[in-house]
């Protein structure tokens, strides 16, 4: 949940700004519901926070291909339905239409216009509505989607991220069944009596290996076979492209490149500030790379 509290935590921060988005561009007494018409590059994305598919997707959670559809009858459609977005602050995001969002990329340029139903919901009260669309859209989510974003509300719910939801609300939000529902509110339960122990009952004793983080699917299969799921060994092929990609991304973020390059003791001290028990973590990797002194050598001799 840490990386869902983050990101609630930062637009959140921005909510409470006095500056506006829609103020910025315009339309200061846009009303909830109102259809308003928004360059594209004042659109922002968080899919931790509002993307909740997760079958065959990117990281940005949307269907290549069906972004790819979309892109191709742009030309004809002139505009898609309207995107839902809420404004926090001074930052516009979209909650709903996600895939129309990134066809939309492809296409047009940030200074386009495109159409945006605005919704006057708070973050929280948008987190709880993200996603209730597409249970019935031209898009509709699998069932393993279904389960996976009634599992999101649920750890929402109870860790009251979100304002309380009866199971039949989450149901409803959802598509996924009652008793499915039930089944995940008395897993999270347990999860939280587990982890409160220092030695569960034999009743909660498989609910240990359990993480927040994870997935539906991976907590039924970890209770079920009684450990984390197994994870695929790694080459060194495989770490070296998940190295190359990481090196890539960093590329793009100037301002991370410029302290990393010029100033790697003022990046050192933001970490010591703000993640300190990061610092022990780097060194133990740096010692794979680089060549250090055996402090074990001929002085331990004397």
């Amino acid at each position: 949940m840490r990386t869902i509290e983050k990101a609630l935590a930062g637009l959140e921060r921005a909510e409470r700004k006095k500056a506006t988005a829609l103020g910025a561009l315009g339309f200061p007494g846009t009303s909830d519901g109102d259809v308003i018409n928004v360059p594209l590059g004042s659109l922002e994305v968080i899919p931790v926070l509002f993307q909740n598919r997760t079958d065959d997707l990117g990281r940005d959670g949307v269907n290549r291909d069906h972004v790819a559809r979309l892109a191709g009858d742009l030309a004809a459609a002139g505009r898609f339905d309207p995107m839902t977005v809420i404004e926090a602050g001074p930052r516009l995001v979209v909650v709903e239409g996600h895939h129309r969002l990134a066809a939309y990329r492809k296409k047009l340029q940030d200074g386009d216009a495109v159409p945006v139903a605005v919704r006057r919901w708070t973050v929280r009260e948008a987190l709880a509505n993200a996603g209730a669309d597409n249970v019935k859209t031209q898009l509709p989510m699998t069932q393993k989607e279904r389960s996976e974003y009634a599992w999101r509300l649920v750890k929402m719910d109870h860790h009251e991220i979100v304002a309380p939801m009866s199971k039949a609300e989450i149901a409803q939000r959802t598509g996924a069944g009652k008793r499915t529902v039930a089944t995940m509110r008395s897993t999270a339960r347990m999860i939280e009596e587990a982890q409160g122990m220092d030695r569960p009952t034999k009743e909660l004793a498989p609910y240990r290996f359990l993480q927040w983080e994870m997935g539906w699917r991976d907590v039924v299969n970890t209770l079920r076979n009684g450990r984390l799921p197994e994870q695929e060994e790694e080459t060194e092929e495989m770490l070296d492209a998940k190295a190359d990609e990481l090196w890539r991304e960093i590329e793009t973020k100037t301002h991370l490149w410029h302290y990393l390059k010029k100033a790697p003791d003022m990046f050192l001290r933001a970490l010591h500030r703000n993640a300190p028990g990061s610092l022990e973590h780097l060194g133990d990797a740096m010692r794979k790379f680089m060549p250090f002194e055996d402090d074990t050598g001929e002085d331990d001799e004397e």
